[in-house]
């Protein structure tokens, strides 16, 4: 019973991956199996640890030495990572979170999968027809802030 209530579905597996991609390599920098764990913490791990990266990002450092202080298990090739990680119907892979820096040159994903996986590189992607661009401060003419945010297709 105590087991139901942590996992509604004890029998079903969950893993979880933390990835970083730039250029056209990939990184897995976690990999979780927490039938335990709720769903909700690892997605706030998630989104700490970007924070964490992007801000050393933003500060200057590189990849490479980002990779080497926070650390990786695994890397796997990708033709780019414009091409985004969705959600797999069928429920084998679903994207919990993604983050990309403002310069679109890095993305991170947590996903969740059915089965543990190695060959990231086969994930289903696509190719956004949107963009998001991060504009300056905008005021109308009343002084009023406008959304910085835009999609351009």
């Amino acid at each position: 019973m105590a087991d139901n209530l942590l996992n509604n579905n004890p029998n079903k597996d969950e893993y979880f991956y933390t990835l970083f991609e730039s250029g056209n390599k990939g990184f897995v920098l976690k990999e979780e199996f927490e039938p335990q764990k709720f769903q909700y913490q690892l997605t706030e791990d998630f989104f700490d640890l970007s924070a964490l990266v992007g801000e050393k990002l933003h500060n200057g450092i590189s990849e490479e030495k980002l990779l080497e202080e926070i650390g990786y298990s695994l890397v796997y090739e990708l033709n780019s990572h414009k091409e985004e990680i969705i959600s797999f119907p069928e429920g084998f892979c679903s994207v919990l979170g993604t983050s990309k820096d403002k310069s679109d040159k890095n993305t991170m994903y947590i996903i969740v999968t059915s089965k543990k996986i190695t060959d990231f590189s086969n994930l289903p992607r696509h190719t956004s027809s949107r963009y998001t661009v991060f504009l300056e401060s905008i005021r109308n003419d009343e002084g009023e802030g406008l959304s910085n945010e835009m999609f351009m297709n």
